[in-house]
């Protein structure tokens, strides 16, 4: 099974594949991708998908509380060494 992401970059370039965009994935050689650099299909991907996923999304909720405030802290300063 293969869990694949799109991101375009500034309307200009697409990002295909099964990387995440975080230390740990742009680190290792596991994930494979494609860089397409092309205004036509970046417009076509927006289009397609993150207009769609816009239209159903929610915004993130804020942390609150002085417990979960801590917790994002530690996860997000230890999230690079993984």
């Amino acid at each position: 099974m293969l869990h694949a992401k799109a991101f375009v970059r500034d309307g200009e370039e697409v990002l295909a594949g099964t990387c995440n965009l975080e230390a740990w994935s742009l680190k290792r050689f596991f994930e494979i991708d494609v860089r397409v650099r092309s205004d036509r299909i970046a417009q076509e991907f927006d289009e397609r998908f993150s207009a769609p996923a816009e239209t159903v999304s929610s915004p993130g909720r804020a942390l609150e509380g002085p417990r979960q405030r801590l917790r994002g802290a530690a996860f997000a300063a230890i999230s690079p060494l993984l």
